[in-house]
């Protein structure tokens, strides 16, 4: 292979160590933000390598027919290192606000959602219900009247 071909290569081995950084962040802001248990964390953590399996075979893939080289271990370890020291703490600080303001505008959503169609809704229904609670109430007294008008002083029957 030639070496402009080897080049391409690494390089693209670079990015592809930058991406296992990018994904490796995400999972760790999200694993900070719901705090799994035990078992959805090893669930996890077998789907962030599964990820990372599948993301590394289809690069390597993509760009050199799966030959493995040592330069190509070197660009991922490389890719992944240069992220993480160059990039990382800025990735999580993003990663963060952007997860806040999904929280915030699913927040928002829900009490537009109540505003704009439970409070209607229910006001629509409380007017639909009106006439039954109406007539619950009215045969509520005729059985209190019924009910008052016991029978004075009958023997029992025989």
């Amino acid at each position: 292979m030639e070496l402009y071909g080897q080049i391409q290569i690494f390089l693209g081995t670079l990015l592809t160590g930058a991406l296992l950084g990018i994904i490796f962040d995400f999972y760790r802001v999200l694993r900070g933000v719901f705090r799994p248990r035990f078992i959805a964390t090893t669930m996890a953590d077998l789907v962030y390598w599964i990820v990372a399996t599948a993301t590394v075979l289809v690069s390597l893939l993509l760009y050199n027919w799966l030959e493995l080289r040592l330069y190509v271990f070197l660009g991922l370890l490389g890719g992944a290192a240069g992220y993480y020291r160059l990039f990382s703490r800025y990735a999580i600080y993003l990663m963060i606000r952007m997860m806040r303001f999904v929280g915030w505008l699913l927040r928002w959503g829900k009490k537009a959602f109540v505003c704009i169609v439970i409070v209607p809704l229910s006001f629509v229904l409380r007017i639909l219900a009106w006439p039954l609670h109406s007539t619950r109430r009215q045969l509520g007294r005729v059985w209190r009247k019924i009910s008052a008008m016991k029978p004075k002083d009958q023997p029992p029957p025989a």
